[in-house]
């Protein structure tokens, strides 16, 4: 099981990131709504110094704002309220008293009086009593907290907006110029969406990212296979879904994305209040470790964490429950595995994860662009697999599949880079006297392939 995190104030700093890479994190997750360009690369040099001294490969994931409409500017910094209080909303992109700034005009045309605006993942609920031109008044629902630049949902209606918007475009940039590993594409409604991202990746990347598709509305989970077949990989956005769908079928709608992702073979992450309690406690709570439990068994790839550590107290705390609730979850899991795609390449996969359990073998994979690796992943093989792969940015992209351990291996030929990989693990203590390995690279049709088998002595 992958683990996941969300920089910010209370993970900005070399020490803090390190100790997150030791926790178990394999993936950071620098989200592009909030912070600055020199925050970014200061963030990236912490995770990239990281990865160097500790020789693991982490993962390193932008997340796009996307066509997500947000509130603008408050100078006061934050607005408090209670139920029934009344709450004005102003058009422009900044607000100097207790007002909530909406940058689109649109926003006036389209909410009604007895609408719902929907924040902070669905826990703030404002009712529209009054709209004019410009201003809309609304009663508090709930109380709460409302600070800068923080997305809303009209329930039940939809602003337009391009889908990659201007800011998408500076921070994919940004993103291109540290070699991002991995790009997550915020309300991703049908397969046009990524069509256009991967158009615009492909100019800016030397060596495109992976490009996961978060399903957060409607309109998306209707389109989830078209979806699935075009992304790399699913990610559960549970927050803002919860503002689309009604909370007691959160948990019907969640098994449904995994299932799908699964049957597919695409990598699918669960994220969002996975240890809210851990903003402020050093332990979960019960409720929390059954949801990360059955999310596992329900077959997530990767859990991704994300106030807990963007600013909560208790960081590395949270991965190391994080680790230790799935860890134990994993003991349990099964699956009842089958052919996902009747082609060469995915019964050679399927036959070698079979082998390799009948054998209680390790698999050692040497592969140049990283398919390889991502086919067996998909097969989940019990005692996962290790890939040596010829650059850092390859392993970066892998660090995200089930089972994988990936590491850089310069290598002449294929046979060069798994001796290398062999030789590697035998230092660091990982293969001992008396494992059984099955070693291979890359299945091509119409090639000669081999497949090794050794018994270490």
């Amino acid at each position: 099981m992958k683990t996941i995190v969300t920089m910010g104030p209370s993970t900005g700093s070399k020490e803090v990131v390190k100790a997150l890479a030791e926790a178990g994190t394999d993936g950071f997750r620098i989200n592009f709504s909030h912070g600055s360009m020199e925050i970014w690369s200061e963030y990236v040099n912490y995770i990239t110094d990281a990865e160097r001294e500790l020789g693991k490969p982490l993962s390193l994931i932008g997340d796009l704002q996307g066509p997500n409409p947000r509130i603008g500017d408050i100078l006061i910094g934050e607005i408090n309220f209670v139920p029934g209080e009344k709450i004005h909303f102003t058009f422009g992109t900044m607000s100097k008293n207790k007002e909530i700034p909406v940058p689109y005009r649109e926003f006036f045309d389209i909410v009604k009086p007895g609408d719902t605006i929907l924040m902070s993942d669905g826990a703030i609920s404002l009712k529209i009593l009054s709209v004019d031109e410009g201003e809309a008044v609304a009663a508090a629902e709930t109380s709460g907290t409302i600070s800068s630049r923080k997305s809303f949902a009209i329930k039940g209606k939809k602003l337009y907006l391009p889908y990659v918007t201007p800011h998408d475009i500076e921070c994919l940039k940004f993103a291109a110029s540290y070699n991002f590993s991995h790009i997550m594409a915020s309300i991703v409604e049908n397969q046009g969406n990524i069509a256009e991202l991967r158009g615009i990746t492909s100019k800016l990347f030397r060596d495109p990212p992976e490009i996961y598709s978060k399903i957060e509305t409607e309109e998306g989970y209707n389109n989830l296979e078209k979806i699935i077949n075009v992304s790399d990989g699913i990610v559960v956005a549970r927050g803002d879904l919860g503002s689309h769908f009604p909370m007691e079928i959160l948990p019907k709608v969640q098994k449904e994305i995994i299932r799908n992702s699964r049957k597919l073979g695409k990598p699918v992450v669960v994220a969002t209040q996975l240890l809210s309690s851990m903003i402020e406690s050093t332990t979960p709570t019960r409720s929390e470790v059954v949801d990360i439990y059955n999310a596992v068994l329900e077959g997530a790839d990767a859990l991704m964490l994300t106030n807990e550590t963007a600013v909560g107290k208790h960081p590395v705390e949270a991965v190391s429950w994080l680790k230790k609730i799935s860890k134990e979850a994993i003991t349990i899991y099964k699956e009842d595995k089958a052919l996902l795609e009747d082609s060469l390449f995915h019964r050679f996969a399927f036959g070698l994860t079979s082998l390799s359990e009948s054998l209680r073998a390790k698999i050692l994979v040497y592969t140049k662009s990283g398919l390889t690796g991502k086919i067996i992943s998909a097969y989940r093989p019990e005692k996962g697999f290790f890939a040596g792969v010829p650059n850092v940015n390859i392993a970066r992209k892998l660090a995200l599949y089930w089972g994988a351990s990936p590491a850089v291996i310069e290598a002449q030929s294929y046979d060069d880079g798994l001796l290398k990989l062999r030789e590697l693990l035998r230092t660091d203590g990982i293969i001992k006297n008396g494992d059984i390995l099955i070693e291979t690279f890359r299945f091509k049709e119409g090639e000669m392939h081999s497949l090794r088998i050794f018994y270490v002595r």
